[in-house]
Formats: structure tokens, sequence, C-alpha cells
């Protein structure tokens, strides 16, 4: 099974090393997205009609790895209950698959990372992809959410993340 994790924060911050730590013990690629030149969702509505997006930029390879893989693992911030814009942006941009389902039934798995309560972002944050999920036909497996405001605070988080990366092993 071909693995791909996304660090969807354009800082570097616990959503990136969160990243780098799970990959390290994972047989998987990952993509940081904020080290790619992805531009923003303008809303043209070009890829409502056709397969692709208007914009050329590096998404072009990010679809190509989506559409490879079998399990997506997209790891994001909690930012007030909700996605960052960086990672909003990231799901606008795969519009091109709304109408086109190359991503349908994909299994895929969330991480949400941030400063409150993990029972309670895991909560809110599976609210906010729900539509995500349900447009792009995500065959969403499996949730999980860590209490890490700052990449330090993940010590104190190494047992979850060792239960998130034995999880995703055995998928």
């Amino acid at each position: 099974m071909k693995k791909l994790i996304i660090a969807l924060s354009n800082r570097h911050g616990c959503s990136v090393e969160l990243t780098k730590q799970i990959s390290k013990n994972l047989d998987c690629e990952n993509i940081i997205l904020r080290d790619k030149n992805v531009r923003n969702c303008v809303g043209c509505l070009t890829c409502h009609d056709k397969p692709e997006c208007a914009l050329k930029d590096d998404m072009q390879e990010v679809y190509g790895k989506l559409k490879q893989s079998d399990l997506l693992v997209f790891i994001t911030p909690n930012y007030f209950g909700n996605l960052s814009g960086f990672a909003k942006n990231f799901f606008d941009r795969l519009h091109p698959f709304y109408k086109f389902p190359n991503l349908e039934n994909k299994k895929v798995v969330f991480v949400f990372v941030g400063g409150g309560d993990a029972e309670v972002t895991l909560e809110e944050m599976t609210d906010s992809v729900r539509g995500v999920i349900k447009y792009l036909r995500f065959n969403n497996i499996k949730n999980f959410a860590l209490k890490a405001l700052n990449t330090s605070d993940l010590k104190s988080c190494s047992d979850e993340i060792n239960k998130i990366t034995a999880e995703l092993k055995n998928i």
C-alpha cells in the first residue's frame, strides 16, 4: 500500500514536525506543503468543466502523488476549531476531483494538532472536514487529535504519536 503524508501548515510547527516524526517510522512519502509553490485558489471554476486546475504550480505534482497513493494522511493545525487558511486553500485546490472523482474511495486519515483539548479538537476538526470528505468521496477511516501548541509539546505526546504510527502501519 502506497502511503502519502501531507503537512498542511504554513509554518514549521507541530504539523511539520509531526509529519517528520511519523514518516521516519513508516514506509511512506511525505510532502511538506509549505515548501511547495502552491498559489491560492482563485475560484475561476475552470476545474468545474474539466479535470484540471488553471493554475500551474507545484499542485500539479501533488495531484499526481495523491492519485498514485492508496492512503492519504493529512496533518493539519487546529485554528479556532477549524482548518487554517493554508489548509483550506489546499483543499480548495482539490476541486478538480469534485466532478472528476480520481480520488474517490481513497483511504484518508486526518491528524489534527493544536493547543486545545484533544477530544474537543477531534470533534471540532472532524466537523470542519466533513465537506471535504463528502464532496471528494474520501473513505475517511480514522482521525486523531493531539494537544501540542509548540513543537516542544510533542515530547509529551510520544505515546500518542507511536499509537498513530502503529495504526498507520496496519492500514
